[in-house]
């Protein structure tokens, strides 16, 4: 068996039972189209996350947004820490495990299809966006302005 028969491919239905065994998502949130996006506060869920999550791969792309704490995320053979006004991103199909999140952690989850933008070119996220590349740095920081219209655009 090989190393990537080991590692889970997650999609979006299976999301819930590999990170928190038995809660379900806020239904108010985006859960009628869960497969295509979601969008979760992480602060309404840390309490019943058990880090560190093992080895996975999920067939969305996610992206976590941190306004306070910090967290430690691998993509691919590298770890990452990042912290507040900060966002990890990570492209689809890309192993991951995460960590660790600080227990006072604050900020937002999501994940999209890329099919929900059908309407560009392909591989037009990996050719326009740097950190949706498998090999590129996924820690993106965020200045003050644009994190007021983050928090704005997700609250």
């Amino acid at each position: 068996m090989e190393i990537s028969e080991k590692i889970p491919i997650l999609k979006p239905s299976e999301l819930n039972e590999f990170h928190f065994k038995k809660i379900q998502w806020n239904p108010t949130i985006s859960e009628t189209k869960h497969d295509f996006y979601h969008i979760n506060r992480l602060e309404d869920y840390m309490e019943d996350i058990s880090f560190p999550l093992p080895p996975h791969r999920k067939t969305v792309h996610d992206i976590i947004y941190l306004r306070k704490g910090h967290s430690k995320r691998s993509k691919g053979l590298s770890t990452f820490d990042f912290k507040q006004s900060e966002v990890f991103f990570l492209p689809a199909f890309q192993i991951t495990e995460h960590l660790a999140m600080s227990p006072d952690v604050e900020g937002f989850y999501l994940h999209f299809n890329e099919q929900i933008f059908s309407f560009l070119p392909k591989n037009y996220l990996n050719d326009n966006f740097p950190f949706f590349q498998n090999h590129t740095n996924p820690v993106l920081p965020i200045k003050y302005d644009t994190q007021i219209q983050i928090e704005q655009s997700l609250n």
